[in-house]
C-alpha cells in the first residue's frame, strides 16, 4: 500500500488489503499499477502486510532492513492479531515529532494530554502523555508504557477509560 495525503493505492486487492481497508482504514484503496504511479505521486507512507508466522514475515523484515533512509515500524491489528503491518515512513517522521508538533500547535503541555495506543510504536507518546492508556489487546510494550489499561477496542475500551477517569456526576 502506498499513501498520499488524501488516498492510498495498491497494485491488486488481496484478502489482507481488504481486511486492512474494512477493519482499520474504513476507505477502499485505489487499484493502480504502482510502478507507473510512483513516478508521478509523492508518497507519505508505505505499508506492507504479512501474516505472522509465515515465511513472508521474515522476507518482509529482511527487505525492510535495507531501507536506510526509512523508519520501519511493525504493528499488529486489533481485529487481526495474526497480521503484521510494516509501516514505512521517512526517518524524519516519528511519533515523537508528531506529538511535539501537536503540543506546539495547540499550545499544550504533555501532561495535559491523554493518549491511547495498542502498538509498540505507540510507546513514545504513551510515555510522554500525562495519561497514557493501552488497550487490553495491546502489545506488551504499549501496556508497559501506559499508566492505565482499558478494555479492548472491540469492548469500547476508550469509552470505558473515559467513564472511569471522568465520571459524570
Amino acid at each position: 500500500e502506498l499513501y498520499t495525503g488524501e488516498e492510498y493505492f495498491v497494485d491488486q486487492e488481496t484478502d489482507l488489503i481488504r481486511a486492512h481497508a474494512e477493519h482499520y482504514l474504513k476507505v477502499p484503496p485505489q487499484v493502480f499499477d504502482l510502478d507507473k504511479l510512483s513516478k508521478k505521486e509523492r508518497f507519505l507512507k508505505a505499508v506492507i502486510s504479512t501474516v505472522r508466522g509465515e515465511n513472508t514475515e521474515k522476507v518482509t523484515a529482511d527487505f525492510c532492513k535495507d531501507l536506510a533512509a526509512s523508519s520501519v515500524t511493525p504493528a499488529c491489528g486489533a481485529v487481526h492479531p495474526n497480521v503484521v503491518f510494516y509501516n514505512i515512513t521517512s526517518r524524519w517522521a516519528s511519533r515523537r515529532r508528531a506529538f511535539e508538533g501537536l503540543l506546539e500547535y495547540y499550545e499544550l503541555q504533555a501532561d495535559e494530554i491523554m493518549s491511547f495506543g495498542d502498538a509498540p510504536a505507540d510507546e513514545t507518546f504513551l510515555k510522554m502523555s500525562g495519561i497514557g492508556i493501552a488497550m487490553d489487546n495491546a502489545d506488551p510494550v504499549a501496556k508497559e508504557a501506559a499508566n492505565f489499561i482499558t478494555k479492548s477496542v472491540e469492548e469500547d475500551g476508550i469509552a470505558q477509560a473515559l467513564r472511569i477517569l471522568y465520571p459524570l456526576s
